[in-house]
């Protein structure tokens, strides 16, 4: 392998990571949000007499209960930001190692890497903006993956 891939393989690892984190981040966040307002809502039903209100309510926050029990996403957020932080430690100390020595970095590091697999291509493509390539090499995405990378950013 090239060292160029093999240092491409490094920065990828930080975005993959980030893209991971920042959509975790928001996925709780969301999730936090509904929960909030979806208690005031359930309330405000009750009080005025509007039971479709306690009903929407209800329906919104067993849905967003089962999505934070079942995806734990500020967890799945905070072990994107450590694996961040390593791939960040790599480049930094890139310079200096052989390719055995990142490949075999890079074995280790991907084991962890159990994030979003719609994130994929969107890290290639911030990789290779990050790493001034031109436009026209960037991958195409499906609807899904840029939605899902726009959560992300």
């Amino acid at each position: 392998m090239e060292r160029y891939q093999i240092e491409f393989d490094v920065h990828y690892g930080y975005w993959y990571n980030t893209l991971c984190e920042s959509f975790y981040r928001r996925v709780d966040f969301g999730c936090n949000l509904v929960q909030l307002t979806g208690g005031s809502v359930a309330a405000a039903g009750v009080i005025a007499s509007y039971p479709w209100m306690v009903a929407v309510s209800g329906v919104a926050l067993a849905l967003c209960a089962a999505l934070s029990l079942a995806m734990q996403p500020a967890v799945k957020a905070e072990r994107h930001c450590q694996i961040k932080s390593a791939w960040l430690d790599v480049q930094a100390k890139m310079s200096s190692l052989t390719d055995a020595e990142l490949l075999a970095i890079i074995a280790e590091k991907k084991k962890a890497d159990l994030g979003m697999l719609s994130l994929n291509l969107p890290a290639c493509n911030a990789t290779m903006r990050s790493l001034g390539y031109a436009e026209t090499a960037f991958a195409s995405l499906t609807a899904w993956q840029r939605f899902v990378q726009r959560l992300a950013m």
